[in-house]
């Protein structure tokens, strides 16, 4: 067929490893059309050709939900003690996400071992690095929590989207209605946001549509804002509920999440806890990403480190330099959160499982 001979095209080796982990199937490199006898324009590194015929068997799990992962990440800059996040899948969009928030001044560990830990308590620029920003469409999720926290962003247009260029406007929209000053430099690309005083609650912000990156910027930036926002035609998918949750545990009050209605009663200044909830220390609770399987139960559970062991996985022996460090506007506190196995990843194990009638 046609399309077979386009070849496959997969974003990731990690599905297919996984499934031929443990059984009788085989990966390759190879093109398919080469395969077939015929000429692929698909470069070898391209997809992948499963040779199959084999009932699978085992455990395979399933990895966090990158989705929800970056939508995290952005939402620590929010907050000015240290945010755990764990079941963190170490692709390139989540390295570039990091790259993007050390832009700006913040710590943040590797995700190679599944762990990330952002430190921004610190924050030395309002404009994350284009470089960092043209890698993927999710950094502009940074551009509603640096607003807010230190009242101004400058941020080039995103790139890295695979659907082609996406627009921004119902963002700006949100943090216009929020009280921000909003301008776009054409020469530049970049959209410069600034605001002289904290933000102030917008009352109500309707989209006409439920973009999801819209919601995760508007839902950061009125939880530092003074007063209540309620977005009206809210994105609800499961990301949007994770990220409402884990900066709620941080000391933001939202209601509402996973519907299309979302309101957002604002914090006054840096939000502070004298009798910290169940799972919270003094540096910040650690929260497990959610996992986002097809029913979106949780399938995980808080998991806690001491601020001893955060300080050291952070700092080390590393010599901090002195830098110019922008003063908050308003904060949140830290947390630790556990991710949410990816969605796609659970459906793509099932329908593989059923069609090759395993156990």
């Amino acid at each position: 067929p046609a399309a077979l001979r386009r070849g496959f095209h997969h974003r990731d080796a990690t599905h297919a490893s996984r499934l031929a982990s443990g059984s009788n199937a085989s990966a390759s490199s190879v093109p398919i059309a080469e395969s077939l006898g015929g000429e692929s324009p698909v470069t070898r590194a391209s997809y992948l050709a499963v040779s199959g015929g084999a009932t699978l068997t085992g455990t395979a799990p399933v990895g966090g939900a990158k989705n929800a992962v970056l939508a995290l990440l952005a939402g620590c800059l929010t907050c000015a003690s240290p945010v755990t996040l764990t079941n963190v899948p170490c692709l390139n969009d989540v390295i570039a996400m990091c790259d993007v928030l050390r832009s700006v001044g913040a710590v943040v560990t590797s995700p190679v071992s599944g762990t990330v830990v952002v430190d921004a308590s610190a924050l030395t620029s309002h404009a994350p690095n284009p470089a960092a920003v043209q890698k993927l469409r999710a950094s502009f999720f940074t551009a509603g929590p640096l607003l807010a926290r230190t009242g101004r962003c400058e941020i080039t247009s995103p790139g890295g989207c695979a659907i082609g260029t996406r627009p921004v406007d119902l963002h700006l929209q949100g943090f216009k209605q929020l009280g921000a000053d909003v301008r776009v430099c054409a020469e530049t690309d970049t959209i410069v946001m600034t605001t002289a005083k904290q933000l102030t609650g917008a009352g109500d912000i309707h989209f006409r549509f439920p973009s999801v990156g819209a919601t995760h910027s508007v839902m950061c930036a009125a939880s530092l804002a003074i007063g209540v926002t309620t977005i009206h035609g809210a994105a609800a998918e499961p990301e949007v509920t994770d990220l409402a949750a884990m900066l709620n545990k941080c000391g933001a009050r939202i209601t509402g999440a996973g519907t299309s209605t979302i309101r957002i009663e604002g914090v006054s200044g840096t939000c502070r806890s004298d009798t910290p909830s169940q799972g919270q220390q003094s540096l910040g609770v650690e929260r497990t990403l959610r996992a986002e399987t097809l029913s979106r139960t949780s399938m995980s559970q808080t998991s806690q480190t001491s601020s001893q062991s955060v300080n050291k996985l952070l700092y080390g022996q590393t010599v901090m330099k002195h830098v110019s460090v922008i003063p908050d506007l308003a904060s949140l506190l830290g947390c630790h959160h556990r991710a949410i196995p990816d969605r796609v990843e659970a459906g793509t194990l099932l329908v593989a499982a059923a069609g090759t009638l395993s156990s």
